[in-house]
Formats: C-alpha cells, structure tokens, sequence
C-alpha cells in the first residue's frame, strides 16, 4: 500500500507537516534515501506495518547485495555503523562470513514479526507481556516446516539490476483505482488522519520479486 514520506514536525507538537512525498504501491526500483523512508515511515500506519517493510528491506538486501562487494567495502560500512554496531569478529574472518553470505543468497528467508498480527492485537498488551512459550513453539514449527519441505532456493536478483538500488513488491491491500497520490496529499493536508489510517492499513504487505 501507499508509504509517505514524512515532513518535518510541526513546532510544538508531536504531529508533522503533510508528507514531502509518497512511494507507491506496485514494483518500485529504491535508492538509499526511499529504502530508508520504505522502511522508517510509520505516520498513518502501526509499527507492526513498519517492521514487517524493514524485513522486506532486509530481504531484498540479501538477495540483491554481492556479498564481495560488501567486503571491499566492509571498512566503510563499519565506521558508518559503529555508533549503533558492536562486534568482536576478527577481521580475519570476514572471508568466512562472506562465504555463508553466498549461500545464504539462495535461500528462503522466513517472517515472524514478534508482536502483532502474528502474535496478539495491537490492544492486548502482547508487547508488554509476551507469551515466551509460544513464541518458541512457533519458531520451532517454523523451523521444522523448512526442514520437512527442504525449504528450497528462490531465485537470485535478476540481470542487469542497477547497483544501489532495492527492488520491492508493495501488496495492494484494499487499492482502488482512485487513490491517487494527490487524494492522499489532500487528506494529509486537511487532517484527515482517520481516513488516511483506514486507506493505509496493512501498508507493511510486501515481497521481493
């Protein structure tokens, strides 16, 4: 479904301006900046929404991303990443990592949000006192299921895929043909949050093509 792309907030208050941009439902090609505002948009939409587009993001990551080329560029990744990532791998295991990376490439990566849907309602406080039972029950269900059906290798990324972009697969739940990018603009501006909330939900529907 529909993602805005948030303005800045308005002085004072916990609500932001109407949204600077939308990104679409359908195939969408993302560079850096719409990856990011795919997966860290959450007005109009729940958290829940939010992390299950962060996973598609990761996906596609895995998918389209040359783990050689992440290496060379291991360094600079780091340092970008080190006020938010602690490790204490050698570097001289970096080449081992890279290899389970090539092999991780072809396999299919499963979802289970911790949380709601998949877990309780947005209302039942899962969060605040998860069920811990039967979270481990469904992850071993999970993982028995992929080793039952030999969980097999999608596809790799197509061909001629432009570098530092992620291509994603947004589901049209509920899409009709006049949700417009201008209709949704003109209920951000007139405050229509309710409205926008009912047009937008499930926007955390997605797939890797």
């Amino acid at each position: 479904n529909w993602v805005p792309i948030s303005n800045r907030t308005i002085p004072g208050t916990n609500q932001h301006y109407p949204p600077k941009g939308w990104i679409a439902p359908g195939v969408q090609k993302l560079d850096g900046y719409h990856a990011l505002w795919y997966g860290r948009s959450r007005e109009f939409a729940t958290d829940y929404d939010r992390i299950q587009r962060q996973q598609c993001v990761q996906q596609a990551m895995i998918k389209q991303l040359a783990p050689a080329t992440v290496l060379t560029r291991f360094q600079a990744l780091a340092e970008a990443g080190e006020q938010v990532v602690e490790t204490d791998i050698p570097a001289e295991q970096l080449s081992s990592f890279v290899s389970l990376a090539v092999k991780a490439k072809d396999q299919k990566v499963e979802r289970l949000p911790i949380g709601p849907p998949d877990f309780g309602s947005a209302a039942d406080n899962f969060v605040t006192y998860p069920d811990f039972a039967l979270i481990h029950k469904r992850v071993q269900e999970m993982s028995t299921s992929a080793e039952e059906t030999g969980a097999g290798s999608e596809s790799g990324p197509a061909r001629g895929e432009p570098s530092g972009t992620f291509t994603v697969r947004t589901a049209m739940v509920g899409q009709e043909p006049e949700i417009t990018e201008e209709y949704l603009q003109q209920l951000a501006e007139a405050g229509d949050v309710d409205t926008l909330g009912a047009l937008l939900a499930d926007n955390g529907k997605c797939s890797v093509p």
